[in-house]
């Protein structure tokens, strides 16, 4: 029993599991990205009947750095990264959120 949980708490706990940008459109999934593929920042546009987002990607965060929305709170909001975090352009319908990322406080407790 140790030795499972052992190996468990390895595997998750310190490898953990792939995290991903999950980006929806009107409600429906678009795009998904595993985020540790992006070593170098890459930039990804969102281009859909409601509008057009850029985002930029990394190993550790993503971020909107472009929009065609009136008031671009979606840029203006920065970089998230941590799992349950989102970004959320209502003009354009879009949500990017990140999914995944075990937290190892929530193992703890």
């Amino acid at each position: 029993m140790g030795l499972a949980f052992g190996l468990y708490f390895l595997c998750t706990g310190f490898l953990g599991e792939p995290v991903y940008v999950e980006v929806e459109v009107a409600g429906k999934p678009y795009a998904r990205y595993e985020m540790k593929r992006y070593r170098q920042p890459e930039e990804i546009p969102i281009r859909t009947q409601y509008g057009t987002n850029t985002l930029r990607i990394s190993d550790k965060e993503v971020r909107v750095v472009q929009a065609d929305c009136p008031d671009k709170l979606d840029v203006k909001q920065g970089a998230i990264g941590k799992s349950g975090e989102t970004i959320v352009c209502l003009s354009n319908k879009l949500v990017i959120k990140i999914s995944g990322e075990r937290d190892l406080d929530a193992l703890s407790e």
